[in-house]
């Protein structure tokens, strides 16, 4: 980080207009450790290469398209074809309401 001596420094006001936000988010990403600044007589000054530092920490690089990868078939993408769960239809029961009102009534009753 290469702070120029003579830089301008503005208040958290001028910095949040400048990024398009507001005070309040601004002194969130103080808190955070996020955003590089300067305390002076107790207030919190910024500078453009402040400003400019945190924008590039905030880049998210494009990510590279491939064609059925592995992951992709491994997790489910459409693009792959989905894999069997290894159970038939119907081999698991489904509880209907009264099973699901027994079962909340032993859970959330009073222990013996």
């Amino acid at each position: 980080m290469n702070f120029a001596p003579f830089e301008k420094l503005m208040t958290e006001k001028e910095a949040a207009a400048i990024l398009g936000m507001s005070s309040d988010t601004i002194q969130r990403i103080r808190k955070r450790g996020e955003i590089g600044f300067r305390r002076i007589g107790g207030r919190f000054k910024y500078t453009m290469s402040d400003l400019a530092e945190y924008l590039e920490n905030q880049r998210v690089a494009p990510c590279q398209k491939t064609e059925n990868s592995a992951k992709s078939r491994a997790s489910g993408y459409r693009s792959a074809p989905a894999r069997p769960s290894g159970t038939q239809l119907g081999s698991i029961p489904i509880p209907d309401k009264h099973d699901a009102l027994r079962l909340a009534q032993t859970i959330f009753s009073a222990p013996k």
